[in-house]
């Protein structure tokens, strides 16, 4: 696609502003929710040449974002 950022921000911006990252539909997207999305949409939009990683305490994990 398009975008007028990084392929990084965008994914991130999308899954945040549609709601698309909250995996589970509790109306809430945790901080492990968006990773996954942002994983999982980058990895595929970058045809496999971008893959986001994190190194992250296990207690942020679970933080809400939204």
């Amino acid at each position: 696609p398009e975008v007028a950022n990084g392929l990084f921000t965008h994914v991130v911006l999308d899954g945040l502003r549609s709601g698309q990252a909250d995996s589970n539909g509790d109306d809430a997207i945790e901080l492990s929710e968006l990773f996954q999305y942002v994983a999982d949409n980058v990895l595929a939009l970058s045809n496999g040449r971008q893959m986001p990683s994190v190194r992250s305490e296990p207690q942020y994990s679970q933080f809400t974002l939204q």
